[in-house]
């Protein structure tokens, strides 16, 4: 099961002012290579399924979306995560643990920082407060 597709990885992540995706996956051609940005996707759809054991997932779900992207994002850096990036991932990771013990439930509303990234904290769901 995914969430996200790698036009959607391309879309967030590879505009023309600065193609993150085809630095990263493309650098011979100049072209994003759509297998490893497909492989880092499956590798994020693993890692939140580890995360969030059997239960029934939706196939479609915002908040899953956005952390499949941060987390294939994530993957495809071959070295060093960037800091940015990195902190991102560990946001969404404890996201899903907050997921997998239920401090936080699928369709709670996300918040966005404005730049159309899912940022979510259980800060407001251990007080209580929804989303």
């Amino acid at each position: 099961m995914t969430w996200a597709t790698v036009s959607d990885l391309l879309t967030k992540f590879n505009p023309a002012s600065r193609p993150e995706i085809t630095e990263l996956t493309g650098w011979d051609s100049g072209e994003p290579d759509a297998a490893k940005c497909q492989e880092a996707l499956d590798l994020a759809a693993a890692e939140i399924r580890s995360h969030l054991g059997n239960r029934a997932l939706p196939d479609e779900d915002l908040l899953l979306k956005h952390i499949q992207l941060d987390l294939a994002r994530r993957n495809l850096y071959p070295d060093e995560v960037p800091a940015p990036v990195a902190e991102a991932a560990k946001r969404h990771l404890v996201t899903l643990k907050a997921l997998a013990t239920s401090e936080l439930a699928l369709g709670d509303p996300p918040v966005s920082d404005g730049a159309n990234a899912v940022v979510l904290t259980t800060v407001a769901a251990a007080a209580g407060r929804g989303f």
